[in-house]
């Protein structure tokens, strides 16, 4: 991969990172009303605590805690409000990032190749960054999440997963690292999720949240959402190239594809020791939320920015001959992130959905990559497995009286 050597990946690093930053920063403080879905979260927060109706969808979009999440930010003016915000939830992501790549990132993995990993991230999220979501705050606890995992810190893992759930769909990634240490992990991940849940009846009336909780139940349920953004995921892909999906088709590839993965986060017991059999199943389940999940928007794909960077590089050391491939399937996702190269390209890639075909690329790279780990792991295990059946045979012989019949059988064996 000497072709890295020839770009000026730091100053790239640097500009863009610095570059999201003060562009935001700016952007809260002058305009905060402009692109920016802060001053929504911020209006949620501040009719529930008045105990008002909500106005906006935002409002049953999260589970009430969340408003009470929000509130310390929403008490003060959006300006205020919204920069200390960005600030919080961009710490949370970018220290994850860091303590996420010692784990993934090899110890003599060259210079340019780390930062084309951290130049990579906000390629394939910027549209997050850039207007204040909570997938910013979702995708730096999926890492700290996966932190836990590898570092065997359950309540790190269990409280990170429980201030997802504001958002349905992040549980998905609790239950895979659920099926993979249960005893470690369901009961420390009720205790946070119950206590979240409990949050909002202990401070607000109890008609006001429940009507929140309702309010949720009836906009998942109408389907009204479908119509207010432009999704990408498969299920779009199917509508926009074949006019649908058989009669609960894409609910049986959706359920049971998520059953696969808890079935192999089960299995996967080899390596417990290594990291590579959590990052593979972060990967993989982050891939499936933008591939297959309930509401997958150009924007969702950030909590998958780390594990697809993470994943791209890996394919491009270990088979150089993918590099241009890998090239483009990033160009693609990052595109819909931004308009560089014009508002028609953008729209024109955007209604094709193709951004769903190349992510379930990129999920059937991330199999290959655990099919992988998996023999690797299984390989590195059989020496051990010998060397201890060796040692116990000795330590059996050495204390077996000196009989020529138990001598024989090897004797003739040999």
């Amino acid at each position: 991969m000497e072709w890295m050597n020839r770009l000026p990946l730091a100053t790239l690093r640097t500009l863009t990172w610095l570059g999201i930053l003060l562009i935001v920063l700016v952007k809260n403080t002058g305009w905060p009303q402009k692109n920016s879905v802060y001053p929504l979260y911020a209006q949620a927060s501040r009719e529930l605590w008045a105990g008002v109706p909500p106005t906006s969808p935002t409002a049953i979009q999260h589970l009430p805690w969340f408003a009470d999440l929000l509130a310390p930010f929403a008490w003060l003016p959006d300006r205020i409000g919204a920069t200390l915000w960005f600030a919080t939830i961009l710490l949370v992501f970018v220290t994850g990032i860091q303590r996420f790549a010692r784990h993934a990132l090899p110890p003599q993995l060259p210079h340019c190749q780390r930062l084309w990993f951290e130049c990579l991230i906000p390629w394939i999220g910027l549209g997050s960054l850039l207007n204040n979501q909570t997938n910013t705050l979702i995708a730096g606890l999926f890492l700290w999440a996966t932190v836990g995992m590898i570092e065997r810190r359950w309540w790190l893992t269990s409280i990170a997963i429980a201030l997802t759930s504001f958002k349905l769909y992040p549980v998905g990634l609790g239950l895979v690292f659920a099926a993979r240490q249960p005893r470690e992990l369901i009961p420390r991940m009720l205790i946070c999720g119950l206590a979240l849940v409990a949050l909002p009846w202990l401070i607000h009336a109890d008609e006001w949240v429940a009507q929140r909780h309702l309010g949720m139940w009836e906009y998942l349920r109408s389907g009204v959402h479908y119509q207010l953004y432009a999704y990408t995921s498969l299920r779009e892909f199917g509508l926009r190239w074949f006019g649908g999906w058989p009669p609960l088709g894409y609910s049986t590839l959706q359920i049971g594809s998520f059953v696969a993965i808890l079935v192999v986060a089960r299995w996967c017991r080899l390596g417990i020791d290594s990291p590579k059999p959590v990052i593979d199943l972060l990967t993989l389940t982050t891939i499936w939320m933008i591939t297959l999940g309930p509401s997958v928007e150009p924007h969702t794909f950030l909590i998958a920015s780390v594990p697809i960077a993470w994943l791209s590089l890996r394919v491009m050391r270990e088979r150089p001959g993918l590099t241009i491939p890998m090239v483009g399937m990033l160009s693609i996702i990052g595109i819909l992130q931004n308009e560089v190269l014009g508002r028609t390209i953008h729209h024109a890639i955007l209604e094709s959905k193709i951004a769903a075909v190349v992510n379930l690329l990129f999920g059937i790279l991330a199999i290959v990559a655990m099919m992988r780990d998996g023999q690797s792991n299984r390989e590195q295990s059989q020496p051990r497995e010998n060397s201890c059946q060796s040692a116990s045979m000795r330590s059996a012989a050495m204390a077996a009286p000196d009989s020529s019949w138990m001598r024989w059988p090897s004797s003739l064996a040999r």
